[in-house]
């Protein structure tokens, strides 16, 4: 079920792993300052020492993936 979840989450926001060029979730959600807010405050946090991108991208999905399972859990 994973699987299927982490690619609408793909199809949804045009994020795919390697290119990464397409709108980010926020960009729909309208959530922009937030989510620049949470990267600045990751920057700060762990510098060079992290792909910021790729981690956010990564919690993004992960986000998706959850909220998307307690939706379809609240289903049944």
């Amino acid at each position: 079920m994973t699987e299927i979840i982490t690619a609408l989450y793909h199809a949804a926001s045009s994020e795919e792993p390697d290119t990464m060029d397409g709108p980010s979730l926020c960009d729909y959600y309208q959530r922009r300052e937030e989510a620049n807010q949470a990267r600045r405050a990751l920057v700060d946090t762990v510098g060079d020492e992290v792909d910021v991108d790729s981690y956010g991208v990564a919690m993004e999905c992960q986000g998706f993936i959850n909220g998307f399972s307690i939706a379809l859990d609240m289903l049944k």
